[in-house]
C-alpha cells in the first residue's frame, strides 16, 4: 500500500503577510487614483466655470461698447479711460436713454456699475449707480485690463500711452486672465472693439 506524504493544506504565515501586503498596496494605489481623479474633475469644473463666467461678460461688455454714443446730455460717448477701469456712455436697455456704465477693478473682481439719467431735463446722480459683480479672480497677467488704440491702429501698433486723450479713441481693445481659484487653470480672453459712433 502506498503511502502519500501530504501537507498541511492551510495558509502559512508567511503566505498571509504577503497576500495582505498586496492588497493594502492595491487599496492604496486605488485610493490614490481615486483622489488624482476627484482632484482633476474639481480642475476642470473650476476651469469650465470662469471660462463660463468670462465669455458671458464679454457678451455684454462688447455690444454695450459698440454702440456707445453721446449721453443725454451732450457730453462725449467716453467719460473717463484707464487700464483697469473704463467709463462710457451707451443705450444698454434700448429705451433711448444713454445709461452710464462703468466697468472697473476692485480688488480681484470686475464690476460694473450702471446710472440711469433721470429727473426733467435729464441728469446723471450718482446716488442712483447700481453695481454688480461681473468677474471673480481677475489676476493682472497682463499690465493693463484695457487698452486704447487711436484712428492709426491697423492690428500690430502699440496702444495710446496712459492716459490716453479720450478724443483719440478709436478701437478699445479689453483682456482679462481670471484664475479658477486654487484648483483651475486661468482662463484669458481679448477682444479688440471698434465703437460704430467713435469713428
Amino acid at each position: 500500500m502506498l503511502s502519500l506524504n501530504r501537507k498541511n493544506s492551510g495558509l502559512t504565515l508567511l503566505e498571509t503577510i504577503i497576500g495582505f501586503s498586496i492588497l493594502i498596496i492595491v487599496v492604496v494605489i486605488a485610493g490614490l487614483f481615486s483622489g488624482n481623479v476627484t482632484q482633476f474633475g474639481n480642475f476642470f469644473k473650476k476651469s469650465f466655470e470662469t471660462a463660463e463666467e468670462v465669455q458671458s461678460a464679454f457678451q455684454t461688455i462688447i455690444p454695450e461698447i459698440r454702440s456707445m454714443g453721446p449721453s443725454n446730455t451732450g457730453t462725449f460717448p467716453i467719460e473717463t479711460a484707464a487700464t483697469s477701469s473704463i467709463t462710457f456712455y451707451s443705450d444698454i436697455y434700448e429705451d433711448g436713454l444713454y445709461e452710464r456704465v462703468r466697468y472697473f477693478l476692485n480688488g480681484t473682481t470686475l464690476k460694473k456699475a450702471v446710472l440711469k439719467p433721470t429727473g426733467s431735463p435729464l441728469s446723471y446722480n450718482p446716488a442712483n449707480e447700481v453695481s454688480e459683480d461681473v468677474i471673480h479672480n481677475v489676476t493682472l497677467a497682463s499690465s493693463s485690463i484695457f487698452s486704447y488704440y487711436d484712428s492709426s491702429f491697423t492690428g500690430s501698433e502699440p496702444p495710446l500711452a496712459p492716459p490716453p486723450n479720450i478724443a483719440n479713441i478709436k478701437v478699445i481693445e479689453i483682456k482679462i486672465t481670471a484664475q479658477a481659484g486654487s484648483e483651475g487653470g486661468p482662463q484669458t480672453l481679448s477682444v479688440k472693439i471698434a465703437p460704430r459712433n467713435l469713428k
